[in-house]
């Protein structure tokens, strides 16, 4: 579980998956849901630890800004965001 941050480490049991490294894996993942991680070798990790980081952000800076003098509207695309947060993690999952 999140405690606080933007990121969550995701650890992938290897019996579940037949990838050879967390390279593989994230291209997959990729490919089959439109999902993007970061593979665990970005941060140190082995190739063959099946682990990745999810970031919980989507964002667009620019629309951020023109949000702000907008709260309505701001509320509105906070909402949308987390929707699509949301259904990312859920193709995760389902995957």
């Amino acid at each position: 579980m999140s405690e606080g941050g933007f990121y969550c480490f995701l650890n992938f049991k290897k019996e579940h998956f037949n990838y050879g490294s967390s390279d593989v894996l994230c291209q997959k993942l990729l490919e089959e849901t439109g999902v993007a991680l970061l593979p665990g070798t970005a941060f140190g990790l082995a190739p063959e630890v099946l682990s990745a980081r999810l970031a919980f952000v989507d964002i667009d800076g620019a629309q951020l800004i023109k949000d702000l003098i907008n709260t309505k509207s701001h509320q509105q695309n906070l909402y949308l965001n987390i929707s699509r947060i949301t259904k990312g993690i859920s193709c995760i999952n389902n995957w």
